[in-house]
């Protein structure tokens, strides 16, 4: 009997270490992180933080569906910026994270304490022939380079539900994309 009770207690306190130790380590990456929306704007500061727990982190608090996250890179990073507009602020954020090509697709509507950004699409560069992209003068993304756009991201869409692809390809389509390479 007193065998089992002792069994019992060595099971609770090690049941207990276990989780202290995993309140401490979410507390320390908390303490590393702060990236706030606010009005439009980006305030991030960051230090010495796994790039797949920045992006996550990312999402969660910016409601921002982020696709094709298999690509970010395993490497910690350090940035501090404050009060940039949201696309500024995430392509300061690629550019640190090594991430070259990625499209943001941005809301229609945005409500309060919600980012301009919806959707973010990781691209991974390959050694495929990239299609042309006729350059439009204005910031508007025609015709063609909408089209081009789909074409290059088409079989990371083929991996996705048909639902999914079908809003992303229709808000490329619309117009609501900002296509970006170093």
């Amino acid at each position: 009997m007193i065998g089992k009770k002792v069994f019992s207690l060595i099971w609770v306190v090690i049941i207990f270490f276990i989780a202290w130790s995993n309140a401490l380590a979410t507390n320390f990456i908390k303490e590393h992180v702060n990236i706030k929306f606010n009005k439009g704007r980006l305030s991030v500061d960051i230090k010495d933080v796994d790039t797949k727990t920045v992006f996550k982190i990312l999402e969660e608090k910016g409601n921002i569906e982020i696709l094709n996250k298999k690509i970010l890179p395993h490497k910690k990073i350090t940035i501090k910026f404050k009060d940039l507009k949201t696309e500024e602020g995430i392509k300061r954020l690629m550019r640190v994270c090594s991430i070259r090509n990625y499209l943001i697709i941005s809301r229609e509507k945005v409500k309060p304490g919600e980012s301009k950004v919806a959707k973010l699409i990781l691209i991974k560069a390959g050694a495929e022939k990239k299609p042309e992209v006729p350059e439009v003068p204005s910031k508007e993304i025609g015709k063609a380079q909408r089209e081009a756009i789909i074409k290059t991201i088409t079989p990371m869409l083929n991996e996705l539900d048909e639902e999914t692809r079908e809003a992303i390809t229709k808000d490329i389509m619309k117009g609501k994309v900002e296509p970006f390479e170093d």
